[in-house]
Protein backbone atom coordinates (compact mmCIF):
# COMPACT_ATOMS: atom_id res chain seq x y z
CA UNK A 1 0.00 0.00 0.00
CA UNK A 2 1.46 3.37 -1.05
CA UNK A 3 1.72 6.04 1.65
CA UNK A 4 -0.27 9.27 1.43
CA UNK A 5 2.91 11.24 0.64
CA UNK A 6 3.77 8.93 -2.27
CA UNK A 7 0.23 9.10 -3.69
CA UNK A 8 0.05 12.90 -3.26
CA UNK A 9 3.45 13.44 -4.90
CA UNK A 10 2.53 11.31 -7.93
CA UNK A 11 -0.91 12.97 -8.16
CA UNK A 12 0.69 16.43 -8.08
CA UNK A 13 3.19 15.41 -10.76
CA UNK A 14 0.48 14.16 -13.15
CA UNK A 15 -1.85 17.11 -12.46
CA UNK A 16 0.94 19.57 -13.32
CA UNK A 17 1.46 17.73 -16.62
CA UNK A 18 -2.28 17.92 -17.22
CA UNK A 19 -2.00 21.73 -17.09
CA UNK A 20 0.84 21.92 -19.63
CA UNK A 21 -0.47 19.26 -22.03
CA UNK A 22 -4.19 20.08 -21.96
CA UNK A 23 -4.87 16.36 -21.42
CA UNK A 24 -7.48 15.40 -18.81
CA UNK A 25 -6.13 13.92 -15.57
CA UNK A 26 -7.88 10.65 -14.65
CA UNK A 27 -6.90 10.06 -11.02
CA UNK A 28 -8.37 6.55 -10.84
CA UNK A 29 -6.12 5.39 -13.70
CA UNK A 30 -3.10 7.60 -12.91
CA UNK A 31 -3.27 8.77 -16.50
CA UNK A 32 -3.64 11.73 -18.82
CA UNK A 33 -6.21 11.34 -21.57
CA UNK A 34 -7.45 13.10 -24.68
CA UNK A 35 -9.99 11.92 -27.23
CA UNK A 36 -10.08 13.18 -30.80
CA UNK A 37 -12.89 11.57 -32.78
CA UNK A 38 -12.19 7.83 -32.94
CA UNK A 39 -8.67 8.15 -31.50
CA UNK A 40 -7.90 8.06 -27.76
CA UNK A 41 -4.50 9.29 -26.54
CA UNK A 42 -3.46 8.21 -23.08
CA UNK A 43 -0.31 8.65 -21.01
CA UNK A 44 -0.36 5.99 -18.29
CA UNK A 45 1.87 6.45 -15.25
CA UNK A 46 3.34 3.56 -13.27
CA UNK A 47 5.00 3.64 -9.88
CA UNK A 48 7.62 1.37 -8.38
CA UNK A 49 6.40 -1.16 -5.81
CA UNK A 50 9.44 -0.17 -3.72
CA UNK A 51 8.19 3.41 -3.32
CA UNK A 52 8.18 4.90 0.16
CA UNK A 53 8.21 8.46 1.57
CA UNK A 54 11.93 8.92 0.76
CA UNK A 55 12.00 7.02 -2.50
CA UNK A 56 9.34 7.90 -5.10
CA UNK A 57 9.86 6.61 -8.65
CA UNK A 58 7.61 6.61 -11.71
CA UNK A 59 7.55 5.84 -15.42
CA UNK A 60 5.00 6.26 -18.20
CA UNK A 61 3.69 4.74 -21.42
CA UNK A 62 2.01 6.66 -24.22
CA UNK A 63 -0.76 4.71 -25.97
CA UNK A 64 -2.84 5.51 -29.01
CA UNK A 65 -6.12 3.59 -29.31
CA UNK A 66 -8.62 3.32 -32.17
CA UNK A 67 -12.18 3.12 -30.80
CA UNK A 68 -13.32 1.31 -33.93
CA UNK A 69 -11.41 -1.75 -32.61
CA UNK A 70 -12.71 -1.70 -29.02
CA UNK A 71 -12.39 0.02 -25.63
CA UNK A 72 -9.34 2.28 -25.26
CA UNK A 73 -5.99 1.00 -23.94
CA UNK A 74 -6.81 -2.69 -24.45
CA UNK A 75 -4.98 -5.33 -26.50
CA UNK A 76 -7.74 -4.95 -29.09
CA UNK A 77 -7.62 -1.20 -29.57
CA UNK A 78 -4.03 0.01 -29.07
CA UNK A 79 -2.58 0.82 -32.51
CA UNK A 80 0.61 2.62 -31.43
CA UNK A 81 2.59 3.02 -28.21
CA UNK A 82 5.78 4.46 -26.80
CA UNK A 83 7.62 3.88 -23.54
CA UNK A 84 9.47 6.83 -22.03
CA UNK A 85 12.66 4.97 -21.36
CA UNK A 86 15.22 6.39 -19.04
CA UNK A 87 18.70 5.85 -20.50
CA UNK A 88 20.23 4.82 -17.20
CA UNK A 89 17.47 2.86 -15.49
CA UNK A 90 13.78 2.12 -15.86
CA UNK A 91 12.43 4.49 -13.18
CA UNK A 92 12.41 8.29 -12.95
CA UNK A 93 13.12 9.58 -9.44
CA UNK A 94 10.82 12.35 -8.09
CA UNK A 95 11.68 11.85 -4.40
CA UNK A 96 12.63 15.44 -3.55
CA UNK A 97 11.79 18.92 -4.86
CA UNK A 98 14.79 19.35 -7.19
CA UNK A 99 14.37 15.86 -8.70
CA UNK A 100 10.61 16.40 -9.00
CA UNK A 101 11.15 19.68 -10.89
CA UNK A 102 13.84 18.20 -13.13
CA UNK A 103 11.74 15.17 -14.14
CA UNK A 104 8.62 17.31 -14.50
CA UNK A 105 10.49 19.56 -16.94
CA UNK A 106 11.73 16.47 -18.83
CA UNK A 107 8.20 15.06 -19.18
CA UNK A 108 6.73 18.46 -20.11
CA UNK A 109 9.18 18.66 -23.05
CA UNK A 110 8.81 14.97 -23.93
CA UNK A 111 5.01 15.04 -23.94
CA UNK A 112 4.88 18.22 -26.04
CA UNK A 113 6.91 16.53 -28.79
CA UNK A 114 5.04 13.21 -28.58
CA UNK A 115 1.51 13.05 -27.13
CA UNK A 116 0.54 16.71 -27.65
CA UNK A 117 2.08 16.90 -31.11
CA UNK A 118 0.37 13.69 -32.25
CA UNK A 119 -3.07 14.55 -30.84
CA UNK A 120 -2.83 17.97 -32.53
CA UNK A 121 -2.02 16.29 -35.84
CA UNK A 122 -5.04 13.97 -35.52
CA UNK A 123 -7.17 16.96 -34.57
CA UNK A 124 -6.24 18.70 -37.82
CA UNK A 125 -6.18 15.81 -40.31
CA UNK A 126 -6.78 12.14 -39.45
CA UNK A 127 -5.30 10.69 -42.65
CA UNK A 128 -2.28 13.00 -42.69
CA UNK A 129 -1.56 12.05 -39.06
CA UNK A 130 -1.62 8.36 -40.02
CA UNK A 131 0.73 9.13 -42.92
CA UNK A 132 3.05 10.85 -40.42
CA UNK A 133 3.01 7.74 -38.21
CA UNK A 134 3.86 5.60 -41.23
CA UNK A 135 6.69 7.77 -42.54
CA UNK A 136 8.20 9.48 -39.49
CA UNK A 137 7.27 7.59 -36.32
CA UNK A 138 6.65 4.00 -37.39
CA UNK A 139 9.40 2.41 -35.26
CA UNK A 140 9.43 4.90 -32.38
CA UNK A 141 5.68 4.47 -31.78
CA UNK A 142 5.53 0.71 -32.54
CA UNK A 143 2.70 1.31 -35.01
CA UNK A 144 0.56 -1.64 -36.11
CA UNK A 145 0.18 -2.47 -39.81
CA UNK A 146 -3.51 -3.38 -39.67
CA UNK A 147 -4.43 0.14 -38.52
CA UNK A 148 -2.31 1.85 -41.20
CA UNK A 149 -3.64 -0.44 -43.95
CA UNK A 150 -7.19 0.13 -42.69
CA UNK A 151 -6.80 3.92 -43.00
CA UNK A 152 -4.26 4.45 -45.80
CA UNK A 153 -4.67 1.31 -47.90
CA UNK A 154 -2.22 -1.53 -48.48
CA UNK A 155 -0.36 0.13 -51.36
CA UNK A 156 0.92 3.04 -49.22
CA UNK A 157 1.99 0.79 -46.35
CA UNK A 158 3.58 -1.98 -48.44
CA UNK A 159 7.12 -0.56 -48.32
CA UNK A 160 7.06 -0.75 -44.51
CA UNK A 161 5.68 -4.30 -44.62
CA UNK A 162 8.50 -5.31 -47.00
CA UNK A 163 11.09 -3.64 -44.73
CA UNK A 164 9.67 -5.54 -41.76
CA UNK A 165 9.82 -8.88 -43.60
CA UNK A 166 13.41 -8.25 -44.72
CA UNK A 167 14.47 -7.67 -41.11
CA UNK A 168 12.95 -10.91 -39.77
CA UNK A 169 15.49 -13.39 -38.41
CA UNK A 170 15.51 -17.10 -39.26
CA UNK A 171 14.05 -17.71 -35.79
CA UNK A 172 11.17 -15.25 -36.55
CA UNK A 173 10.46 -17.00 -39.84
CA UNK A 174 10.43 -20.36 -38.09
CA UNK A 175 7.98 -18.98 -35.51
CA UNK A 176 5.70 -17.81 -38.34
CA UNK A 177 5.89 -21.26 -39.95
CA UNK A 178 5.00 -22.85 -36.57
CA UNK A 179 2.14 -20.34 -36.10
CA UNK A 180 0.69 -21.30 -39.49
CA UNK A 181 0.70 -24.91 -38.31
CA UNK A 182 -1.30 -23.94 -35.22
CA UNK A 183 1.32 -22.89 -32.64
CA UNK A 184 0.10 -20.40 -30.02
CA UNK A 185 3.07 -20.36 -27.63
CA UNK A 186 4.35 -16.81 -28.25
CA UNK A 187 2.67 -13.56 -27.13
CA UNK A 188 2.67 -12.16 -30.69
CA UNK A 189 0.59 -15.14 -31.84
CA UNK A 190 -2.22 -14.28 -29.40
CA UNK A 191 -2.40 -10.47 -29.57
CA UNK A 192 -2.36 -7.78 -32.26
CA UNK A 193 1.16 -7.72 -33.69
CA UNK A 194 2.92 -7.01 -36.95
CA UNK A 195 4.30 -10.57 -36.99
CA UNK A 196 0.76 -11.93 -36.77
CA UNK A 197 -0.46 -9.50 -39.43
CA UNK A 198 2.27 -10.61 -41.86
CA UNK A 199 1.46 -14.29 -41.16
CA UNK A 200 -2.34 -13.93 -41.31
CA UNK A 201 -2.25 -11.96 -44.55
CA UNK A 202 0.06 -14.50 -46.20
CA UNK A 203 2.88 -12.02 -46.89
CA UNK A 204 5.27 -14.75 -45.73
Amino acid sequence: MMSEKVNDTIALFISKLSETTGYKYLKSRSSLKKTTGQIVFEVLFFSSKWNDDNNIKINADFRVSYKKYGAASTAYSVVASKNFENNKEYWYDISNESKFDEILQYFETELQTTAVDLSDRFDKDFKAACQYLLEEKFKEYNVFFDFLVDVLGEEKVMYRINEFIEQLSESDKQQIADYKKGAKDKTWMLNRSNMRFVADKGYL
